[in-house]
């Protein structure tokens, strides 16, 4: 029994300017899979290889294409991926299955579904009767070429994702019961729906209610798995929307069960609706905090955890304009600045440009007097999510007045508070902290507050999702669209034929 695993995973943002080229994304060849250093054992990826490697089965490492979000990927970039993929199935036929690790909400230049496209060519290439199944993310947009080319998928149930290795895992599972002749259809029923990443979780509220109503039905047997898919809300896409896949015993009970959840899901959509603060609301509740705990600035717009350029300076502007002397850290991307600041070097001051460096689409540069606190080569351990060293190039503290800013060249994983730890600061003991996130960051930050403020700021990865310039979704789409009711039409993965 041969298994062939790879993958390619990035999550897109159709209004972000950061185009992803190919040295955007980490590549893993062949044994380097199986490297501890590279591969944790808390990722997808290494849940599907453990997964694959069951029952006696050798596991044939291909290539894994991976990198933070951002714009759309050129597609020579998937083009080289899938050659490379391709040229591995070629030299090892035959291939009994394909677990493929897979985002599913990658946008392409000029041509949108990735993931639709790269499930398409591998199902042209390959034996019929090779079976193709392949893991995503909880934020995936799973589309109509996906579903026709692959058998099987099974996406992330936790929001913060907390079940990477799980979900490689559940993945491995459906490749292995068709593997073992056990038969099951999967269904799916798509929404016409996104909403702000900042509205839900998993673990508190009413979509952590419906998560843990599918739980209990895979727990008593009714159901075999299930994905509950809130599509990245700031993917541009005429093919899209929200999903719930349901994988059952037959077609019948497997569509009875998607049409249910995807109705109580579509009934929550108001639900998943938060109030934006504006930066002056949240700077006065700072300010009449009694607690120990600083106030967080959510600045979701400029995240680069969804695809933004991380270079707003727009948060740092109206604290300038108000002056207050209100403890405060905050971050900016901006090489320029950044090289700037080693040209000036440590103890001294000057006039920094920050901002609008990578976005000027939604950002501007603010001129600013400050003064350099410390210089760094922005090379540090994560801790939060794929706890991966980061690389953020030439980095700078700098100091305006109450405020400490941390000028990246490029950001890192922006949920971690890591981000100013490894710059030595320490933001518990801020009385306002900048978080440049949409939903991860709660998990890390909730250690020493909880105290969360979603904020109304401009950027490509806006929660104010009205604002945002959609030209593709398909319409009436929520929240574009005031809309009661939708198709709940049923779309099946194919039957697996030996």
């Amino acid at each position: 029994m041969k298994i062939l695993v790879g993958g390619f995973r990035q999550e897109s943002n159709s209004f972000s300017a950061k185009i992803s080229t190919e040295e955007t994304y980490t590549v893993l060849h062949g044994n380097e899979f199986f490297d501890p250093k590279r591969n944790a054992p808390t990722t997808m990826l290494s849940g599907l290889l453990s997964g694959a490697a069951e029952n006696g089965a050798t596991v044939i490492p291909s290539v894994e294409y991976s990198a933070m979000s951002g714009g759309p990927v050129v597609k020579e970039v998937v083009d080289t991926f899938l050659e490379t993929f391709l040229s591995v199935y070629d030299k090892n036929v035959p291939i009994d299955a394909i677990f493929l690790e897979l985002h599913g909400a990658t946008d392409m230049v000029g041509s949108g579904d990735v993931c639709g496209y790269i499930l398409e060519t591998i199902r042209a290439h390959i034996a019929e009767n090779v079976i193709l199944v392949h893991s995503a993310d909880m934020h995936a947009n799973i589309s109509d070429k996906m579903i026709a080319n692959a058998h099987a998928c099974a996406a992330y149930q936790t929001y913060p994702h907390t079940d990477l290795f799980e979900t490689g895992r559940r993945t491995a599972m459906h490749g292995w019961m068709l593997l073992n002749g056990q038969p099951f259809a999967e269904a799916r029923v798509r929404i016409p729906m996104i909403v702000p990443a900042e509205g839900y979780d998993t673990n508190q509220g009413v979509f952590a209610d419906l998560i843990n109503r599918a739980n209990a039905m895979v727990k008593n047997g009714e159901i075999y798995d299930y994905s509950i898919c809130q599509m990245q809300p700031w993917l541009d896409l005429p093919d899209a929307g929200s999903t719930v896949l349901v994988t059952a015993k037959d077609r019948d009970t497997a569509a009875r069960y998607a049409q249910r959840l995807a109705h109580e899901f579509f009934d929550l959509r108001e639900k998943m609706q938060i109030r934006l603060y504006s930066v002056d609301e949240v700077v006065e509740l700072a300010k009449a905090n009694e607690t120990d705990a600083p106030v967080i600035l959510v600045d979701s717009a400029d995240s680069p955890n969804a695809g933004s350029g991380a270079d707003s300076s727009f948060v740092l502007a109206r604290l300038l304009e108000r002056g207050d002397t209100l403890r405060t850290c905050l971050t900016v991307a901006d090489a320029p600045a950044a090289a700037h600041a080693f040209e000036v070097g440590v103890g001294k001051e000057s006039v920094f440009l920050l901002g609008g460096t990578k976005e000027p689409r939604f950002h501007k540069a603010l001129a600013v007097r400050a003064y350099v606190k410390s210089l760094h080569d922005g090379i540090y351990q994560g801790m939060v999510m794929h706890k991966n060293v980061q690389h953020t190039g030439k980095t700078a503290v700098l100091q305006i007045g109450a405020i400490d800013v941390i000028v990246f060249s490029q950001m890192g994983y922006s949920a971690d508070p890591q981000v100013y730890r490894a710059f030595g600061l320490e933001p518990a003991t801020y009385r306002l902290v900048m978080v440049k996130s949409a939903g991860q960051y709660k998990q890390p930050y909730s250690e020493f507050s909880t105290l969360f403020y979603p904020t109304d700021t401009p950027g490509s990865s806006s929660a104010n999702l009205k604002k945002m310039p959609f030209e593709h979704l398909p319409r009436p789409f929520y929240p574009l669209d005031d809309i009661k009711d939708f198709d709940d039409a049923v779309t099946f993965y194919p039957e697996y034929k030996r």
